[in-house]
């Protein structure tokens, strides 16, 4: 589904569209988000696709990360396993190589977590958002921290990593610790 276009300080995140394929193939290969992100499209042409149907999708909402003053495709966020009768969705995020590191998820996550709680219409009135980060992904698992998920468990040694096993992080937030937060945030 196409979620809004939405703005933040240094961020804007707008629907997928094909024309983002050849950079998120980029994304999809660099070797650190191979080990650290579940990709099921194995060449280009999958990628393509990928892109340019997001929108079919019923269950999900595929955002491009873009700077303000641009459209180039920087990284991706994603609300899927949307299951409306339970109000609640898991969110993944991943940006390209060069783009890692400056602040920009710590821009966008609280604008679809603004977009997943608010109530229809003018978002999906969930009341859960989960997140699944293997373990030895820190920046995202920061991210998560630093915007109010709570740690909830660890799914142990559930993805291979050379000659290692990685555990997964579970963790989670609900509506009403949100609104809480953005509420304290609003009074500083």
């Amino acid at each position: 589904m196409n979620g809004p276009e939405i703005a933040g300080s240094l961020t804007r995140i707008r629907p997928l569209r094909e024309a983002d394929a050849e950079a998120r193939w980029e994304l999809v290969n660099d070797g650190d988000s191979r080990r650290l992100i579940p990709v099921a499209e194995t060449d280009f042409k999958q990628v393509r696709n990928w892109c340019a149907t997001a929108a079919e999708r019923p269950d999900r909402y595929d955002w491009a990360v873009t700077a303000l003053d641009s459209d180039e495709f920087l990284g991706e966020v994603q609300l899927v396993d949307l299951v409306r009768v339970d109000r609640r969705a898991s969110l993944r995020m991943a940006m390209r190589r060069a783009f890692r590191g400056r602040g920009y998820a710590f821009d966008f996550t609280p604008l679809v977590l603004d977009f997943a709680f608010a109530p229809e219409p003018a978002g999906l009135g969930l009341h859960r958002v989960s997140a699944e980060v293997l373990s030895s992904n820190i920046r995202v698992g920061t991210v998560l921290e630093a915007v109010g998920f709570t740690a909830e468990g660890r799914l142990r040694q559930t993805h291979p990593d050379g000659d290692r096993w990685l555990d997964t992080l579970v963790s989670g937030l609900l509506a009403p610790e949100w609104a809480e937060l953005r509420h304290a945030d609003r009074g500083n």
